[in-house]
């Protein structure tokens, strides 16, 4: 499944956009590893998200929101990995100081469930 995100400003981020791609991609891991049902991972997963980074810095609030896409049909072409045309738009409005506050969005497929993760971070200096 292939998913354009747009929009991230990570130029501000309290952690490095390398340290919450790992972070993201780390705590997914260890959830699919413990053959955590599908339908728990979003909570699960946001949950974990937000301990790391309460730990990290208190400066900030922060705010992780996921979408999850899945599909249940096969691809229409054998060759493509496009399972179906999906659009899927989410808006997301701010009123903030753009010099400390901002946003990260990522994405992790899960190819064995046909689902993927749409993350959003956002960040509020307090």
């Amino acid at each position: 499944m292939n998913v354009q995100l747009k929009d991230s400003r990570v130029d501000n981020s309290p952690i490095s956009e390398k340290r919450l791609v790992d972070l993201f991609e780390t705590q997914f891991s260890h959830l699919i590893d413990q053959d955590t049902y599908p339908g728990d991972i979003k909570d699960l997963l946001t949950n974990k998200i937000l301990q790391h980074l309460n730990k990290h810095s208190s400066r900030f609030k922060y705010i992780v929101t996921i979408t999850t896409i899945h599909s249940f049909g096969k691809p229409s072409d054998k060759h493509s990995n496009n399972i179906h045309d999906l659009e899927i738009e989410n808006s997301i409005g701010t009123s903030w100081n753009s010099k400390k506050d901002g946003l990260f969005n990522y994405q992790i497929n899960d190819s064995n469930e046909n689902m993927a993760y749409l993350i959003t971070l956002l960040w509020i200096a307090k």
